[in-house]
């Protein structure tokens, strides 16, 4: 038995928040923190050995490879001032794209956690 640690499902939902119900284009420096936050968080969903996402994974993958790509903008050159890169922009339909998939993966996530099997174990004894 493995302990499940759920506020990890929160700390997801809330990275995911960040990038939801966005509409663009958007300059890179108004979400790269949010963007950084979904990221991370997906990453940390997909390599979890004790959630082993199957029905989701696909939507979770596609979703962090969107992220990933619009929180590629931030590579520059050494050097380049962030003044520069925080002005680069998101296309519209990148933003728009980022929130289908967004939607999709919470659907798909909902449904697999509905049919997972979890248990709470009660302690016994001292």
């Amino acid at each position: 038995m493995q302990r499940i640690n759920l506020y990890d499902f929160y700390q997801l939902g809330n990275s995911l928040q960040g990038i939801s119900g966005l509409s663009g284009p958007l300059l890179i420096g108004s979400i790269v923190i949010p963007l950084f936050q979904a990221s991370s968080a997906l990453t940390k969903l997909l390599n979890d050995p004790v959630i082993a996402l199957d029905y989701s994974r696909p939507a979770a993958t596609a979703l962090y490879n969107a992220v990933d790509k619009a929180f590629s903008l931030i590579q520059a050159p050494e050097g380049t001032p962030w003044e520069e890169i925080s002005k680069r922009e998101i296309p519209a339909w990148e933003i728009s794209h980022i929130g289908n998939l967004l939607q999709t993966f919470e659907h798909n996530l909902a449904a697999e956690l509905q049919q997972m099997d979890t248990y709470y174990v009660l302690r016994k004894g001292i």
